[in-house]
């Protein structure tokens, strides 16, 4: 590991140097903005989502409307004032995503990101999803429904007779199937708690999914068979392997009636070729301090005065970097 320290003319400073020039008091806070410095590094890249782009969006990285349907709507919410645990709770205050549908089978609202999270083959060994959750209690709602994660899978090369030309499909994720007692062998569909948040945490082994159809296995229809990620993979053609997990996405589908549903803090991670890591945090945009203007300098001697104290203040850093190289000799 190499040494950290400060270039300057002829010579470098190391921390260790400069470490033992303060007061103890100092030192105590150097020492706390290495150990923040350190775990910033460690955590995951966090995305503020203060906003659903459209459906017509194409770029990576931005979650979008990708498949909301008739009275089903998407949106960003302020949780503050909201009581109880849906505010109390919360993984990422202040907000969070909010997904609903009326009383009607066909509405549906899902949101996605698209991204080139990789080849299965490649990252589904060291795979991690995650995302937290609130099914809030409505009079006459589906009760087996609530936020679901859905990761969609294309190979446009498509060329194992086995997927007869159906190299596209989506495993999802669904809570009422990721019960305590329910396994591949013995799916069982639970009722999913209500008003209160519960998070869901996906790898290769841990996680019960169905599959909407193609590389060479039919849609489930919502419902067994379900397994694990690592299980779908020895049931699927060999165009599954090399195929590309280019949308991550959470809602509820149709035949979902009366869902009010909340999510936020969904992490997505791997390991393979330099790894992947990144925290979306689903809440409105901070607002910005307002902006003080700056006097005008309307008097030469204003403009005098500010080149002299720019003047002042370089002298001085000169001089600090001059008594650093002169240190040690």
């Amino acid at each position: 590991m190499g040494v950290l320290g400060l270039v300057i003319p002829d010579r470098v400073i190391t921390v260790s140097e400069l470490f033992m020039q303060y007061s103890q008091f100092t030192r105590k806070i150097f020492c706390s903005v290495i150990l923040l410095l350190i775990a910033v590094q460690q955590a995951p890249a966090q995305t503020l989502v203060p906003e659903f782009a459209p459906s017509t969006n194409t770029d990576l990285s931005i979650w979008f409307e990708n498949d909301v349907r008739q009275m089903g709507v998407a949106s960003i919410v302020d949780l503050s004032g909201a009581g109880g645990d849906l505010e109390a709770d919360q993984p990422l205050p202040p907000g969070a995503a909010l997904i609903t549908t009326e009383f009607d089978n066909g509405d549906k609202a899902e949101v996605g990101v698209l991204e080139a999270f990789g080849l299965p083959q490649d990252i589904l060994t060291s795979l991690n999803v995650s995302y937290t959750f609130f099914k809030a209690s409505n009079t006459g709602q589906n009760l087996f429904a609530a936020p679901a994660i859905k990761l969609t899978f294309f190979n446009p090369v498509c060329d194992d007779p086995v997927s007869a030309g159906d190299c596209f499909g989506t495993l999802v994720y669904e809570p009422t199937w990721n019960g305590p007692t329910s396994s591949p062998a013995t799916p069982v569909s639970s009722l999913v708690s209500t008003d209160t948040w519960m998070t869901a945490d996906i790898d290769q082994n841990n996680g019960l999914f169905w599959w909407t159809g193609g590389f060479g296995q039919p849609n489930t229809a919502g419902g067994p068979p379900i397994d694990t990620l690592g299980g779908w993979l020895t049931t699927f053609s060999s165009d599954f392997a090399d195929s590309s997990l280019v949308l991550i996405s959470i809602g509820v589908g149709t035949f979902n009636q009366g869902q009010i549903g909340y999510f936020d803090d969904v992490q997505i991670s791997h390991t393979f070729d330099g790894g992947f890591d990144r925290q979306f945090d689903f809440g409105p945009a901070p607002e910005l301090p307002p902006v003080t203007p700056v006097p005008a300098l309307d008097h030469p001697g204003q403009f005098l005065l500010l080149l002299v104290l720019l003047a002042a203040g370089g002298w001085r850093i000169r001089r600090r970097i001059h008594n650093l190289h002169h240190f040690d000799r």
